[in-house]
């Protein structure tokens, strides 16, 4: 995976490299550092997989190609407009990786529409598993005793499991970096525990028909 990485890498630099020295660009926006965005630099910065720490539990080395110190060069140096572009009347996200992979002869691949990861990874199911695994009743009673927003039925049965071994939770954190959800620190605007994510003014979280209920009891 890492040498397709570099393989794919390389072409996307050559791309940009083009359209800085054609007299007619390629369709791309070249931006500066100045210009990236704060979430850009973040997710840079300190992204975390929760693949990593699961992979190396069941003896799996975890790759990320397109988290490789390559790609965050190539990130740096295109502008936001590079993110998502409109092709033949669709808006299409990762238009770099697009145009990597068609360059690569993989036409069919590269404007195929995206389709959720939960989806393609088989962890849908896992989540409609454990959703079976709890009652309303059971969440909602969590959800009172922990004062935790509890955001899905999945995160009910994770917290329900956590508490029948006896492990503790993380500390509530009072001040200003708590997240919204679950009142735990954030690190790097990420919630740990309940994996939000805290941009401005909004709030990124896996979340279901449970959290309509469990919202009102977070204590704050």
């Amino acid at each position: 995976m890492a040498l397709a990485s570099d393989t794919a890498s390389s072409v996307v630099m050559s791309l940009l490299m083009k359209s800085r020295r054609s007299s007619t660009p390629l369709p791309l926006v070249i931006g500066s550092l100045g210009l990236q965005s704060e979430w850009l630099e973040k997710v840079i910065r300190g992204a975390f997989f929760n693949s990593v720490p699961m992979g190396s539990r069941l003896g799996v080395r975890v790759y990320l190609p397109l988290y490789s110190q390559r790609a965050k060069e190539i990130a740096l140096r295109a502008s936001p407009g590079c993110t998502v572009r409109p092709v033949r009347g669709r808006p299409f996200g990762k238009y770099l990786m697009r145009l990597a992979l068609e360059a690569h002869g993989l036409v069919e691949v590269a404007w195929r529409p995206k389709d959720p990861i939960t989806r393609g990874s088989g962890v849908e199911l896992l989540l409609d598993s454990m959703r079976r695994l709890i009652t309303t009743e059971e969440a909602v009673s969590l959800a009172r005793a922990t004062s935790i927003a509890i955001p899905s039925y999945p995160h009910a049965y994770l917290l329900k499991r956590r508490l029948t071994l006896g492990l503790s939770l993380p500390p509530r954190h009072k001040e200003g970096s708590s997240c919204p959800v679950c009142g735990r620190q954030l690190h790097e605007d990420h919630c740990p525990f309940c994996g939000a994510y805290v941009g401005k003014g909004a709030v990124s979280v896996y979340s279901d028909e449970l959290y309509r209920v469990t919202g009102p009891l977070r204590a704050p």
